[in-house]
């Protein structure tokens, strides 16, 4: 129960702190097409044949990313502003069966911005959560030209 309440009180937070984050970094020369509608859709980057991550996008605003490497699901909450898709992600399988008294592995909580270009949703940033901290900081991730996701239902 404390872990489910934990969660929606996260979910009111992620809200209300997005309202700062939401400015896009499209400079005048790099625009974005229009975010398609993304109730009931899937959207995958094939890593090799037998290894695929895809994005699955509810119709409640939740959101499920599956990572073949790490062969979790995380679970979390999308929303769309213009042009940008705002994903965070804040609870795997694992998390979920287990008590956080059982199990060392917690996921990490995680904000994502994507945009969509060439009809695909291409990464512009990452952030991740402390818990120590109690503070969201921006990755240095370089998510590549070539990490995009292909809408595939």
């Amino acid at each position: 129960m404390e872990r489910f309440i934990a969660l929606i009180i996260l979910c009111v937070l992620f809200g209300c702190q997005n309202s700062s984050e939401k400015k896009s970094d499209a400079t005048p020369k790099e625009s974005f097409a229009e975010m398609p509608e993304l109730e009931g859709t899937q959207w995958q980057f094939k890593i090799a044949d037998d290894c695929i991550n895809y994005y699955h996008f509810k119709s409640d605003s939740n959101s499920i990313y599956y990572s073949c490497e790490s062969e979790d699901k995380y679970y979390g909450k999308y929303f769309v502003e213009n042009d940008t898709l705002y994903i965070h992600n804040f609870v795997t399988d694992t998390d979920s069966l287990l008590s956080p008294m059982e199990s060392d592995h917690r996921s990490q909580q995680a904000k994502y911005k994507l945009v969509l270009k060439s009809g695909k949703l291409k990464h512009l940033e990452r952030w991740s959560y402390s818990e120590v901290k109690d503070s969201w900081t921006k990755d240095n991730v370089d998510f590549g030209e070539g990490f995009l996701f292909e809408k595939v239902k």
